[in-house]
């Protein structure tokens, strides 16, 4: 079956306007989105927990510390002691508990949390829609 020019040109222009009409990641979470379909699933957002979990527990005791975290993302950012301190803060804001120690699945269920919570049309995906305006 041929399209008609005039048809073609309208499917175009529908396509067109649908795709500008798709609000796009911001660039700080595009890595999050590890399939590359626009959206980032709970599974995205927290899969990366357990690798940084094991980065920051420097002696291997199955708890992340304020001055291990500290110490790694010192190392990570030297030129930068403010965002190695935030990013402290934000490890050891998932102490649950308030015993001053982090664990794998305490910094999980923060993940959680925080996905919950950037998820604001509460469609299980993080994408566009969630986080502009």
């Amino acid at each position: 079956m041929r399209m008609g020019l005039a048809s073609g040109v309208a499917l175009l222009a529908v396509t067109a306007t649908g795709a500008a009409m798709a609000q796009a990641l911001p660039q700080n979470l595009v890595y999050l989105d590890r399939d590359k379909d626009g959206a980032i699933t709970q599974a995205e957002w927290t899969s990366g927990k357990p690798g940084t979990f094991k980065k920051l527990d420097l002696d291997k005791d199955g708890v992340v510390t304020r001055e291990e975290a500290a110490k790694v993302y010192a190392e990570m950012t030297p030129a930068d002691p403010a965002m190695a301190e935030k990013r402290t803060g934000w490890i050891m804001r998932a102490d649950a508990n308030g015993d001053g120690k982090v664990t794998l699945d305490e910094l999980t269920a923060d993940s959680v949390a925080e996905f919950k919570k950037k998820d604001r049309n509460a469609d299980g995906v993080i994408d566009g829609h969630d986080v502009q305006g």
